[in-house]
């Protein structure tokens, strides 16, 4: 009789015990699975929440007097726009949007404003399979007016307004912000580099920091030692309290799965082992017959070792589908944004390779005793 049909026709004799080592391995993979999954939309929630508030890093150009830079809302001095093609390169900071900003009075019928006139392009990424958040691509001769702006000089989507001599349509006027945005009028960052003569030149970049794991003591050193010689003793701002909440929540769920998971595993382990043990100890006569029968220890063990995979592979996708079903059914009351998991199947195989390696390894005692047993001891027993 073969390895395969001998494990087979055990486990359908002892269904029980078969059926309680597939269970423990299912709960443990499915344990994982949950921990990690719920992980992984803890940490797109927040993502998602901390970029919403807002970009956290900014760049202004080498020499920038900060003093200035806080009192006007903008730097005094320029940097090439080539810029962002060099950062593209680096791993601290994503989401580059380049801006090219001054305040100027605008006049339209009698009525007047300050504004803030603010050049911008599309997002840059380092992930190019990100969605734009931040910036956004304005055709020629369009702007779009902040909410103050527009009651100031009472404009409607449509109107035609000038800015330093050049007529622009109002494509839209943005929702009250309750912030400086609402003074902005937007425009492409080509217009308003023509209209301020500074071809190819911007004033500041603004970008999100990128993750970095709790061994970096200080994230704002990483960035400025990486990003300011790139760009020639540029000035680095981390906008702290933003930048902080982000990694926080990030690194609470790291050390939620590697807190979690493994006491899981360890109790569906001992469990796996108790199992083995009763199992062997169920068997005893059966291994004695094998013994006399010629099978060498090597040939004992394996069967124990095959049977613990076949029961693990068989716990491991009942665990997968559970995992992943029971947290679709959790993921709607415990987020607000991320209603929906996402799963791929490289996490179906590492739980198939997981799953049986681990009922494997939780056998290994078990199955030395089976293996190291005198066979004369053990029909002496019967």
């Amino acid at each position: 009789m073969n390895t395969l049909r001998l494990i087979v026709r055990e486990a359908l004799y002892r269904r029980w015990g078969a059926g309680l080592t597939v269970l423990a391995v299912a709960i443990a993979v499915a344990a994982a699975m949950l921990v990690v999954l719920v992980a992984r939309a803890s940490e797109n929630e927040t993502r998602i929440i901390q970029r919403d508030i807002g970009l956290n890093v900014v760049i202004l150009p080498a020499g920038t007097n900060l003093d200035r830079y806080w009192a006007l809302g903008y730097a005094d001095d320029t940097m090439p726009d080539a810029y962002l093609d060099l950062l593209e390169g680096q791993e601290v900071a994503n989401r580059l949007i380049p801006l090219l900003q001054r305040r100027i009075t605008i006049t339209r019928d009698g009525a007047s404003a300050d504004a803030m006139l603010t050049g911008i392009a599309a997002e840059r990424f380092i992930d190019k399979k990100m969605k734009p958040v931040f910036g956004f691509e304005l055709d020629p001769g369009v702007v779009r007016v902040g909410a103050t702006v527009a009651e100031r000089l009472a404009l409607t989507a449509g109107d035609t307004l000038d800015v330093l001599g050049s007529a622009f349509k109002v494509e839209r006027i943005l929702a009250p912000q309750g912030s400086a945005d609402d003074a902005r009028v937007y425009a492409s960052l080509a217009e308003v580099q023509r209209l301020l003569d500074l071809d190819g030149r911007i004033n500041e970049i603004q970008a999100l920091e990128c993750d970095c794991d709790e061994s970096v003591a200080d994230p704002f050193a990483r960035l400025r030692d990486q990003l300011s010689p790139m760009l020639g003793g540029a000035e680095i701002i981390r906008r702290e309290s933003l930048a902080d909440a982000r990694l926080a929540q990030r690194h609470m769920a790291e050390r939620q799965v590697r807190i979690v998971t493994p006491v899981i595993i360890i109790l569906c382990g001992v469990w796996i082992a108790t199992l083995m043990l009763m199992n062997v100890r169920e068997r005893r006569t059966e291994i004695g017959v094998l013994r006399s029968l010629g099978y060498t220890s090597t040939r004992i063990a394996s069967l124990w070792i095959a049977r613990a995979i076949i029961l693990g592979v068989l716990g491991a996708l009942a665990g997968y589908f559970v995992g992943v079903a029971l947290t679709g059914a959790l993921a709607p009351s415990l987020f607000r944004i991320t209603t929906t998991i996402d799963t791929d199947r490289t996490l179906l195989v590492w739980m198939l390779i997981a799953g049986p390696a681990f009922a494997a390894i939780c056998s290994l005692i078990p199955v030395a005793v089976a293996a190291r047993t005198d066979p004369a001891k053990l029909l002496e027993q019967t």
